[in-house]
């Protein structure tokens, strides 16, 4: 390795006698590459696609709607339903949490009763606080919450 060193400092680069053809070069190099027409023209498109995205990114804030629609369009039509309108088609077509439930329903008379409400529970915990459980009617609208308990 130290002889690789040596023969490193030892190697000498032949400098060009002509200067008019090393400025010339020196010219032609730069002109090749950095061109101000060429750099303006990159600066240009940069800044588009940025504006671009930055008008997506607050048009996604603003109307969370267009970015689920863009992602229907880039990945398919495939994808499940709307994440804000799942919640009645989810918990309506349960069979489990109704009466018409195969294991209740031997022991309750399904025609005696009707439905009225439905009800989310939803459970929530916190290692300071501990376990809060919200119940809220469902399709309506949200309640404020009132705390009750320890603080």
């Amino acid at each position: 390795m130290n002889q690789l060193y040596k023969d490193l400092e030892q190697l000498s680069v032949p400098t060009i006698e002509d200067t008019n053809f090393q400025n010339e070069l020196r010219r032609s190099l730069l002109k090749h590459h950095f061109t101000p027409h060429r750099s303006a023209l990159r600066l240009r498109v940069a800044i588009a696609c940025a504006c671009v995205l930055a008008i997506f990114g607050f048009a996604t804030i603003i109307n969370p709607d267009i970015a689920y629609r863009l992602n229907q369009i880039a990945f398919g039509a495939d994808t499940k339903g709307h994440p804000g309108n799942t919640a009645g088609k989810n918990y309506a077509g349960l069979q489990g949490t109704s009466l018409q439930n195969p294991d209740i329903a031997p022991y309750f008379p399904v025609q005696n009763f009707q439905e009225e409400k439905a009800y989310v529970i939803r459970k929530y915990t916190s290692p300071k606080n501990g376990a809060v459980m919200v119940v809220s009617e469902f399709g309506n609208k949200p309640v404020k919450m009132i705390q009750t308990g320890g603080y």
